[in-house]
């Protein structure tokens, strides 16, 4: 683009109207071509595209071409210098197709979408665009811009010279919407209900939703569509929301307003917000949002030319947002608090925790000792209102939570001290849970809020009869207080304790043993004694086998009338305590049952223990009996065959004094070994051996 130094003043008529002083001045800036045969400069805009104040200028190079002329469009800044008033920002090429002479026709166009910015229209041969938006592909040679009194919208024509055809693009009104939300009462006091709903008390807010809209000539009726969500950030993460809307509690409702004409104030039908009994966060406002949009009208398509247009234009308005479309307030419900006069709570927890096990040392847990574990949490609020303080203990999961009580409830000195009001009452309530790694937690809530300057001992109650031991084991407990209320990081600290125990066995185990002897008649044949001996002489009798053992298919009945009187003897194993033995035990008995020239003394039938807690060596006892009684009563071509001493207790055999008691210091014993199962603090287990009296030997 170039010119001259001149100066012309002149007029012209143009369809019988005179425009006079045409004035041309001489040129002080020059555009270069940036690409010879690109037709650089075919049409141009001037408009002020970056809103400060100054022109600047849109030349279309149609004709530019990297393949086929696909058209560019060069973007001219002004920069109010005067050596260089233009610089060149930005170059458009449109979509780049083949042929499309983008840049033939540019058009300013004003502010389409009211968004402070000026708008343009670049045409090319294949399709048209703007700076906010992509048009049908259509053909253009010309664009137009038309401006509808009735509405003052700009409407955009434009012409296809190769089909004959002229397409028009009507704008659609775009008007402000005012909206907002009306709470009544905006800030509420959570003890204090204020309507009831089936029976029951609650607190409630008043929640409605109004409108008003502006920016169009001639008004119009215009119909709102809106939502109401409330607490959404807390819905959308899983928490159930604080207040719940009409009867039915819900969190979300839709609705639809009809506004009678422009700046007029519309409200629509009021909604109850309930507050929910299970509500803990009573501290952080509770925002209830609403989204609102024109009601989505249908387009109406013709209309005889007798009828009024719905809308101006004929076409339904937008909303003046950023794209047209849905917009949205936030309200927020206050709740009362007592937190100084800035309003912000801020609170100072400390935590001090103690177990109690009865029967145990200060930081051991005996096994079994006791079934409970007590911890007294003591609890100090040394500043203002501490808003969902929650105390939380992290145990083992073998520990089962049974219950919590309130030992005392304070006010602290502090509140004296800084001449504030306290009221000592608080509302505990505990819950155990699982947590995310399948850890075991008791929650318990301490009020909402707990009370400035209130300090409260909790006696939390633990079963830990069902600990189980292994090597190093350890019981770790940690105790937390949380609060949403400020607290500083140098504060923090005093929120968290932890408790430690090893758990140990002790036990104390004892062995009693008693005869219990059935009553023994002698009668007398007026034999004597060396006949009698003579008649028990078993060697000269059948096979010992058919003596002792019947053998008709049972070896467990045993021919008692060979042998002598049947009696028990019982031993009685007991854990004295303090606590449980997780250990199986293993019990030895020696018994004397063969004196020391091999005569038998006493017969075994069988040994029990009571309960199932254990088991003996009876099937080995059992089978050694029977070889000894083979060995000493069958011959075996000598009078008798040596003796296993190694199946026998290994005691040292000697002679005693006293002839009325017989011992391992007398006689040979058999060791019974018993293994028994873990026992209880204070549990018995009866071990049974039924035997019979060998009269041959004694009566010998």
């Amino acid at each position: 683009m170039m010119g001259s130094d001149f100066e012309l003043t002149e007029e012209l008529t143009f369809n019988n109207e005179t425009i006079s002083e045409i004035v041309v001045s001489s040129l002080n800036s020059e555009l270069l071509i940036w690409k010879m045969t690109t037709y650089f400069g075919s049409a141009i805009a001037s408009v002020d595209l970056n809103n400060d104040g100054l022109s600047d200028l849109l030349v279309g190079a149609p004709l530019y071409s990297n393949n086929q002329d696909e058209g560019k469009v060069y973007v001219y800044l002004n920069t109010g210098s005067q050596d260089e008033p233009l610089k060149l920002a930005q170059e458009i090429q449109g979509s780049k197709a083949f042929r499309a002479r983008f840049g033939t026709s540019i058009t300013y166009c004003g502010d389409l979408n009211k968004d402070k910015f000026n708008g343009n229209i670049l045409g090319t041969e294949v399709d048209v665009i703007t700076s906010s938006a992509i048009f049908e592909v259509i053909p253009s040679g010309a664009i137009l811009k038309i401006i509808a009194p009735e509405k003052l919208l700009e409407d955009i024509v434009v012409g296809a010279y190769e089909s004959d055809t002229a397409f028009l693009f009507k704008a659609k009104p775009i008007i402000e919407i005012l909206a907002w939300l009306e709470l009544s009462p905006d800030s509420v006091d959570p003890d204090l209900t204020t309507c009831s709903l089936n029976g029951e008390d609650y607190v409630c807010v008043e929640v409605t939703a109004c409108f008003q809209f502006s920016g169009v000539s001639p008004t119009f009726d215009l119909d709102i569509e809106f939502s109401i969500d409330v607490d959404e950030e807390n819905t959308k993460a899983g928490i159930e929301s604080r207040f719940l809307l009409t009867e039915s509690k819900l969190t979300h409702v839709d609705g639809m307003v009809g506004i009678p004409g422009e700046n007029i104030r519309t409200c629509a039908d009021s909604y109850t917000a309930y507050l929910s009994d299970k509500a803990r966060d009573l501290l952080t406002p509770v925002p209830m949002k609403l989204t609102y949009d024109v009601f989505k009208y249908p387009v109406v398509t013709s209309v005889r030319g007798d009828e009024p247009l719905p809308f101006p234009g004929g076409l339904p308005p937008v909303s003046n947002s950023y794209d047209c479309g849905k917009q949205y307030v936030t309200e927020e419900v206050i709740f009362v608090q007592n937190c100084g006069s800035d309003g912000i709570c801020q609170t100072d927890i400390e935590l001090n925790v103690e177990a109690e096990l009865p029967g145990n040392k200060r930081d051991e847990l005996i096994l079994g000792a006791s079934p409970t574990l007590y911890i007294n949490a003591k609890i100090d609020n040394n500043g203002e209102e501490a808003h969902q303080a929650i105390l939380k203990v992290y145990h083992p999961s073998d520990m089962g939570y049974e219950g919590v009580e309130i030992e005392a409830v304070t006010c602290l000195p502090l509140a004296d001290q800084r001449g504030d009001t306290c009221t000592a009452e608080i509302v505990a309530n505990c819950l155990p849970q699982i947590g995310q790694d399948a850890s075991a937690i008791v929650e318990c809530s301490l009020g909402n809020p707990m009370n400035a300057y209130n300090s409260a001992t909790l006696k939390l109650r633990f079963d830990v009869s069902d600990i189980p031991w292994s090597q190093e084991r350890e019981i770790n407990i940690t105790m937390v207080v949380y609060t949403v209320s400020i607290e500083t990081e140098e504060e923090k600290p005093n929120n968290m304790k932890q408790l430690k125990f090893s758990v140990i066995v002790e036990a104390d185990l004892g062995v009693i043993g008693g005869e219990c002897l059935l009553r023994l008649q002698a009668t007398s044949t007026g034999q004597s004694d060396q006949q009698a001996a003579d008649e028990f002489r078993l060697d000269q009798a059948v096979k010992a086998v058919e003596l002792f053992y019947d053998h008709d298919g049972d070896e467990s009945r045993y021919n008692q009338s060979h042998i002598g009187p049947a009696f028990n003897h019982e031993f009685q194993v007991i854990n004295y305590g303090p606590g449980r033995l997780p250990l199986n035990s293993n019990v030895t008995i020696q018994i004397p049952w063969r004196n020391v020239d091999g005569g038998a003394l006493v017969f075994i039938k069988g040994i029990k223990i009571n309960a199932n807690k254990g088991s003996c060596n009876e099937a080995r006892i059992l089978e050694l009996q029977r070889r000894r009684i083979e060995e000493a009563y069958v011959a075996k071509g000598s009078t008798k065959i040596s003796y296993a001493e190694e199946e026998d207790s290994d005691q040292q055999i000697a002679t005693a004094s006293d002839p009325t008691q017989l011992g391992c210091e007398k006689a040979k014993c058999v060791d019974l070994s018993c293994n028994i199962a873990l026992l209880e603090r204070d549990e018995l287990v009866k071990i049974t051996v039924e035997m019979l009296l060998w009269e041959h030997t004694f009566v010998s």
